[in-house]
């Protein structure tokens, strides 16, 4: 069987694409991969191998170099990893050296940190599921080949089946980040929900919702078509700025209406109002079948006097609109993974997965693996 390399999500949905999604993989659905390829320039392409006309397996590539988000780039991954306090105690020496050896990279899955994907027929047993795998790397080893870059990279892998196909094909695990979900299924409100979790969870929600409470806070939950969109992005690109992400209210803005152009209705936000009326605080998440995926959070600082403002819109609003609408899960991604368990987050490590096209390269990165501490090295 030969793969084959779809160059537009026009036709994915309609050969069976989002019938091999699971929970989570709203970032590998046709509809999300359409609208992420009109966001972003670059080589963008989706491998299937097919039976009768219908995609059994498949998975998303896309070309990821140094001007992409640092949660996508192996190189700034490895660089963290070998420099754990922070950027001055090695990782801005590391990450030059790191960037020649990887970069460009093609990148397999999902088009959002913390979601790696191999859409496949869950009904397949491990033989069928190995071989339609391989199939797909080694077809996507060969378009990095013919593009010239240096690498394949699958970021964020979590399934062990998948990371035992890829170590046996020569690819290099190191640890990336955790991925963290808040499961809703059987709870009827949110004091249901906070009673579900451990004593130190159960305080601290309950803490900070009294904190809000106090403040004289008020929230409420509308499509994002709804929205004051501008007032909000404000916010966004200020909480962006904060955490040194690129882009400013111009890109915000740009981002958000092109998910109301592309994604119809399928974009909600949360939005705060200090005891003054000022929007002081919003969180935008999707809706996808019985599922939630938050996406950006905006807090105006100079409005929170200390209150858990962040808290509350970006967990808590969001918990009870799910509860409320018969939500199974809500999706948090990756980072800030001490803070979402204590907000009652499943979580889950990572492990990023990369091959270099070149011999020295690969030998270059393997060396460099062996040098992080084995506890960095989740799951391997």
């Amino acid at each position: 069987m030969k793969p084959t390399i779809f160059d537009t999500t026009t036709v994915l949905a309609d050969l069976g694409w989002d019938d091999l999604t699971q929970q989570g993989d709203y970032y590998s659905s046709a509809e999300w991969l359409g609208y992420f390829r009109e966001l972003h320039a670059g080589y963008q392409a989706y491998g299937a191998a097919l039976v009768d006309g219908r995609i059994r397996a498949g998975v998303a590539l896309h070309e990821v170099d140094v001007d992409s988000h640092p949660l996508n780039r192996p190189d700034a991954c490895l660089a963290s990893q070998l420099a754990p306090d922070g950027p001055e105690s090695g990782a801005e020496a590391f990450l030059p050296n790191a960037t020649a050896h990887l970069m460009p990279t093609l990148s397999l899955g999902g088009r959002t940190p913390g979601t790696t994907a191999f859409l496949h027929d869950p009904d397949i047993d491990n033989r069928k599921y190995d071989d339609l795998l391989e199939l797909l790397l080694e077809q996507a080893e060969r378009i990095a080949a013919n593009r010239n870059l240096r690498s394949v990279t699958l970021p964020y892998v979590d399934d062990p089946h998948m990371r035992s196909v890829l170590l046996r094909r020569g690819y290099v695990g190191y640890s990336t980040e955790t991925y963290s979900m808040i499961a809703l299924s059987g709870r009827s409100n949110f004091d249901d929900y906070v009673d579900s979790l451990r004593p130190k969870p159960r305080r601290q929600i309950r803490s900070d919702r009294r904190k809000i409470e106090a403040a004289g806070w008020t929230y409420q939950v509308i499509p994002l078509e709804e929205a004051p969109l501008e007032e909000l992005c404000r916010l966004q690109a200020m909480n962006a700025d904060r955490h040194g992400v690129p882009g400013g209210l111009e890109e915000a803005v740009r981002k958000q209406e092109m998910v109301m152009r592309v994604l119809p209705g399928r974009s909600w936000v949360a939005i705060g109002r200090a005891p003054s009326g000022q929007i002081g605080a919003c969180s935008f998440f999707i809706r996808w079948r019985d599922e939630l995926y938050s996406r950006q959070t905006g807090v105006d600082q100079t409005l929170t006097n200390g209150c858990p403002i962040f808290y509350e819109t970006t967990y808590y609003q969001i918990i009870e609109y799910g509860i409320s609408t018969g939500v199974t899960s809500i999706h948090y991604s990756v980072t800030s993974a001490h803070g979402k368990k204590l907000r009652g987050c499943i979580q889950r490590k990572q492990t990023g997965f990369t091959k270099c096209l070149d011999g020295q390269d690969q030998k270059w990165l393997e060396a460099v693996v062996r040098d992080i501490p084995a506890e960095k090295v989740d799951g391997l």
